[in-house]
């Protein structure tokens, strides 16, 4: 499958004995990541899931053909992708984390390029975006309005305000 993919969600361990797994929703609202009648995990196996409870960003879900504690175990990592073309595109002052990745990291004061985007995450705090700012280092920065005042999507360029000129 050579269709771009974008993230979903991501099973994040077993949930009971029969079967089912705790998913971490990335959409918005998390609850929409039911509306996708299946999903492909990163090597295009077709994974099917039906969604019984969510509480905030954790959904409790059933694998098709997954019975028990111990299969469910071996779903934990896997990431849930749909193809992009299943989605509309995103309006003109929206868009798709999927699509920071490999933005070059202009700094709004010297207008000099610092570095690229390497990935957006989240680990509970508030969305991150990891920049490259020297070969072979990278760091982290609160993705919000105040470090990251302007994004020009056409020119795959997003400006920095770094946080001690703030």
């Amino acid at each position: 499958m050579s269709d771009k993919k974008l993230c979903m969600g991501v099973i994040i361990s077993p949930h009971g004995i029969k079967g089912e797994v705790k998913v971490k929703s990335f959409t918005s609202p998390f609850n929409n990541i039911a509306t996708y009648p299946y999903f492909f995990d990163d090597l295009d196996q077709k994974i099917s899931l039906k969604f019984r409870s969510f509480k905030e960003d954790i959904a409790i879900a059933s694998i098709k053909g997954c019975n028990d504690r111990n299969m469910a175990e071996t779903f934990k990592a896997t990431k849930l992708n749909i193809l992009r073309d299943e989605l509309s595109a995103p309006d003109s002052n929206e868009f798709y984390y999927e699509d920071l990745i490999g933005l070059q990291v202009i700094n709004q004061d010297t207008d000099q390029e610092v570095g690229q985007v390497l990935g957006v995450f989240n680990f509970g705090g508030g969305d991150l975006l990891e920049v490259s700012i020297a070969p072979k280092n990278s760091e982290y920065f609160l993705f919000n309005n105040e470090n990251f005042p302007k994004l020009e999507m056409d020119n795959k360029k997003i400006y920095i305000k770094f946080p001690e000129q703030i």
